[in-house]
This record gives structure tokens, C-alpha cells and sequence, in this order.
């Protein structure tokens, strides 16, 4: 199994089970001799708790659907429990609504390059409609698998969705099932996919029909087209959005990375916490051990004192009886000088 199917496995286990599993994953595959995909899987960063949501969704849609053949479901499913998928969303409603995300993406970049209110106003409604039931599917998997949304988690897999709308790289990697943080797009711009996706850079998706294509009509300027005033924007207007969108980015990616930076120092302190954890067991266990040494050293120091108290009255009564013993005979021996 490549890279690709491993970290597949690993990002369907809830989060509180990947550092665990991807560890000993990578110690098997040492074990086995292949130590470069070793070295690969122990670099799989963990996802955060709304890009995990993401990934069971995205494990659920690809059991069905037309999205991108060769998906990126060929590396296996996970072998332990409790992985994402199970349960909480068919596999088929859920392709369904990944693959209306990704021809709503489609539709969207098609409408902008002749705008119309109409046709952009009826597939922002059903992008909108889409992404909530996404959001919902994603939220019950995790739900169902014991993973806390926070009010929070929640808005990163809805603006995660909105990204998968807005660019198909950001698809890409939402449906990849190796998302890892969440995303977030301004617009129909590109999205900023740095460090988003654990493991190989995931496979393109392919073209989508969309299953309603009625809220997606195009225009043949009978007439619902926009009027002369309505088609565009003033150079000033136009620069005046550009700066804005490119502030706003630039302001997203820092924040971006700052979480980034955080996640990586809280991981860094968890391990840290852990192996003091362990530590302070160990110590633990081994000052018990000294302690009943010490107390077995006790016990035997005591009885040591008592034998050493008799042998001192042993000897004190040995001695006693030898000077008696010598005062006896000393007393024989005068006794017998008066005879010679």
C-alpha cells in the first residue's frame, strides 16, 4: 500500500485515535523494511476536529457517484472501528451532494463569465442550500462517531464546503478524504491549499453533471440579460475590490498559518505532556519499588538488632562463666601447690 492508501485509513479513524494508529502504522513499516514510507506516514499531521468532519463525509461519498474516477478511496478502508463513513449518512446521498458541489462549482464559474442576476442569484440559493445539507451530513457523521463540533468547527466545515464550490484544486482536496485544516475562499478565487491535505497532493476531479439544471439556465440574450448599466463596474470599482480581496487574503493566510503555528506548538506540548506523563509513571512505579525494598531492608535491620542484642547477651554470659571458669582454676591450682 503507497502513502496514498495508508493515510486514507489513518484519516478515517477519529482524531483522538490517528496519533496512536499513524504511530504504529509507521513502526510496523519499519519493522517491514520500508523505511521511507515509514518516515512518510510518521509525518501525517493530525486534522483538526472540522476538516476530520470533512474527511467522513468525504469517505461516505465514495462508496457511490460519478465524481473522479479513480477516487481517491482506492487505498482501502480502515480496518478498525469507529472509522468515519460508518454510519449516520448513506453513501449515495452523500455522492449526490458531493457531486452537486462540485457541478454548482462549475455552473458558477461558467455563469461569471457572462454575469447574469437572475442565473447568479438562483445558484448562490441552491450553493447555499447544498452546502447546508453538506454541513448537516458532515456535522451527524461526526456526531455519530463521538467528535465535538464547536460552534466554531462548525462555520470551518460550512466555509470548507463554500471553498470546494468556489475552486475545484479546494474540491480536490475536501473530497480527497485526507483534509486536514479547513479551508476558506473569497469569492470564486483561488483558494490557498498550503499544508491543507495529509499525504500526496490529491487527483483532480472530473466534470459533473448537475441534477438540476433548471436553476442553472444559461443566457441567449432574449432579454433576461443585464442591462448596459448592470454589466460591470467602474475601473475604480473594479480596483477597489481587487485590493480588498487581495488584503483580505493576505489577511487570511496569516490567520491561516497563525492556527497552523498553534496547532503544531499544542501538538508539540501534548507530546510533550505525554512522554512527562509516562515519565512520571515510571518513576512512580520504580519509587514504589525502592520503597518496598526499602521497607524488605527495614524488616531485615530489626531482626538484624534482635539477633545482634541476644548474641551481645550470649556473649556477656560466655564471658561471665570463662572468668569464673578461670577463677576456679586458679583456685584448684593453689589448692594443689600446698600437697608438693
Amino acid at each position: 500500500m503507497d502513502l496514498e492508501g495508508v493515510a486514507e485509513e489513518l484519516y478515517r479513524l477519529p482524531p483522538a485515535r490517528f496519533t496512536s494508529a499513524r504511530n504504529a502504522r509507521a513502526t510496523q513499516l519499519t519493522r517491514d523494511g520500508d523505511r521511507d514510507l515509514a518516515s512518510a506516514v510518521r509525518a501525517l499531521p493530525k486534522a483538526t476536529a472540522s476538516a476530520w468532519a470533512v474527511d467522513a463525509f468525504a469517505a461516505a461519498g465514495q462508496t457511490s457517484g460519478s465524481v473522479g474516477a479513480g477516487s481517491a478511496g482506492e487505498g482501502g478502508s480502515a480496518s478498525e472501528g469507529g472509522s468515519a463513513g460508518e454510519g449516520g449518512l448513506a453513501g449515495e446521498g452523500a455522492a449526490e451532494l458531493r457531486d452537486d458541489i462540485v457541478a454548482l462549482g462549475d455552473a458558477l464559474r461558467a455563469a461569471q463569465e457572462h454575469p447574469d442576476r437572475t442565473t447568479l442569484t438562483e445558484l448562490n440559493d441552491e450553493r447555499r442550500a447544498v452546502v447546508n445539507r453538506a454541513v448537516a451530513a458532515a456535522s451527524a457523521l461526526a456526531d455519530d462517531a463521538g467528535v465535538q463540533l464547536t460552534a466554531a468547527a462548525r462555520t470551518d466545515v460550512e466555509q470548507t464546503f463554500f471553498a470546494a464550490v468556489a475552486d475545484p484544486k479546494a474540491a480536490a482536496a475536501v473530497f480527497s478524504g485526507r483534509l486536514v485544516r479547513p479551508l476558506q475562499s473569497i469569492g470564486l478565487d483561488e483558494v490557498d491549499l498550503t499544508d491543507a491535505v495529509g499525504g500526496p497532493e490529491p487527483r483532480a476531479l472530473g466534470p459533473t453533471p448537475r441534477r438540476r439544471p433548471d436553476a442553472a439556465a444559461s443566457t441567449d440574450g432574449g432579454g433576461t440579460g443585464p442591462q448596459p448599466d448592470e454589466a460591470g463596474e467602474s475601473a475604480a470599482a473594479a480596483e477597489a475590490r481587487r485590493r480588498e480581496r487581495e488584503e483580505a487574503r493576505a489577511a487570511l493566510r496569516r490567520a491561516e498559518k497563525a492556527v497552523r503555528d498553534a496547532d503544531e506548538a499544542l501538538g508539540s506540548v501534548d507530546d510533550l505532556v505525554r512522554d512527562q506523563t509516562e515519565e512520571a509513571a515510571d518513576l512512580a512505579a520504580e519509587r514504589d519499588d525502592l520503597n518496598g525494598r526499602l521497607a524488605r531492608l527495614d524488616r531485615r535491620q530489626n531482626q538484624l538488632a534482635k539477633r545482634q542484642e541476644k548474641a551481645a547477651h550470649q556473649q556477656q554470659a560466655a564471658r561471665s562463666a570463662a572468668e569464673r571458669a578461670r577463677a576456679e582454676a586458679e583456685d584448684a591450682r593453689s589448692n594443689a601447690a600446698r600437697f608438693d
